[in-house]
């Protein structure tokens, strides 16, 4: 106050009502007068007319009065959802709520904190949303169309050698495609292709595609769809865990010297139940072994201490499988 300003020039901005506690004592102690906007009890009344006569109201009390045309948001609700900014959903039947509107306050999410948008105010009575993002600050929106797809399901798998991307839609209206984007560490997203969508349909939808050259380990996808009027909308991001090492079948050392250890080392993409058998270069069948195979590198010790010096054929069978290697133990 000694800045020549008045305590109407000054407002503290809490989330709850019961964090205004703390202000006030604060304000008590100091002796300043306050305002609180807002209470933590509110009394609803229809009205109907153009008048309505209060009762009950004491004497030394505030009071704020709210008129409103419609109290509520109809069949839908709206909730600020952090990284995941607004959503709207339609629950006009309340065990199958539909999302009908999104809007992403935080295109870059990295999902590791309570950042994003934390308020959201139902539509004015001019149709504008209001949203408060904790970085972005202020939204001002407006739900103009129904909401431009239905996404029922948006899943990815590794394959051997490339990524597969499958994704359904319910419905759609005037939708112009979806590009493929893709991440290495789930914020910083590329485009890695583009597929045409269906317009508009009631119908549901099956789309399938691949990453033909994916990137090693963990990385993220996610769809960008095109409406025809030029908005985007963006899916939630999914993630998938490339390996994608050539099989390989290996024994070591080789040569080997007779009475020492010899190692097999078996590498797959894939899970899959597999033989090991080793054969003299007679065809004799020395050893056979049943293994479980994980994606990675497998390890088999061979009972090798005995075995002649020569030259001795190692072979894998198993699924899309079929390795062989050549062992040699000398003198």
């Amino acid at each position: 106050m000694n800045l020549g300003l008045r305590n109407t020039d000054f407002a503290i901005l809490y989330r709850t009502n019961s964090q205004s506690r703390t202000f006030e004592e604060s304000l008590r102690k100091l002796n300043i007068k306050y305002r609180i906007i807002g209470a933590p009890n509110w009394t609803t009344n229809t009205v109907t007319g153009t008048s309505y006569n209060a009762t009950g109201l004491s004497a030394g009390s505030n009071y704020e009065w709210q008129v409103q045309t419609n109290c509520a948001a109809g069949n839908s609700i709206y909730v600020s959802y952090y990284e995941d900014g607004l959503q709207v959903w339609d629950v006009s039947t309340p065990t199958a709520p539909v999302r009908v509107a999104y809007y992403d306050t935080q295109v870059n999410s990295t999902y590791n904190g309570f950042v994003g948008a934390w308020g959201v105010h139902p539509p004015l009575n001019s149709g504008k949303i209001l949203v408060s993002d904790t970085q972005n600050g202020l939204y001002i929106l407006q739900k103009n169309t129904p909401f431009p797809i239905t996404l029922s399901s948006f899943k990815v798998a590794a394959l051997q050698d490339r990524v597969r991307l499958d994704w359904t839609t319910q419905s759609e209206l005037n939708n112009v495609g979806f590009v493929v984007e893709r991440s290495v560490d789930g914020a910083a997203f590329e485009s890695i292709q583009q597929l045409p969508g269906a317009g508009t349909s009631n119908a549901a939808i099956d789309y399938t595609t691949y990453d033909y050259a994916p990137l090693q380990g963990i990385s993220y996808y996610r769809l960008k769809q095109l409406d025809a009027d030029g908005n985007v909308t963006l899916s939630d991001v999914v993630s998938v865990d490339f390996f994608n090492a050539a099989p390989e079948l290996t024994a070591y050392p080789s040569p080997a010297h007779f009475g020492e250890k010899v190692t097999v080392a078996v590498s797959v993409q894939d899970p899959v139940a597999a033989e090991l058998t080793v054969y003299d270069m007679i065809g004799k069948r020395l050893y056979g072994a049943q293994l479980d195979l994980t994606p990675g590198q497998t390890e088999v010790a061979l009972p090798t201490v005995d075995w002649a010096s020569g030259t001795y054929l190692v072979e894998l069978k198993g699924g899309k499988y079929h390795l062989q290697h050549k062992l040699l133990i000398a003198q």
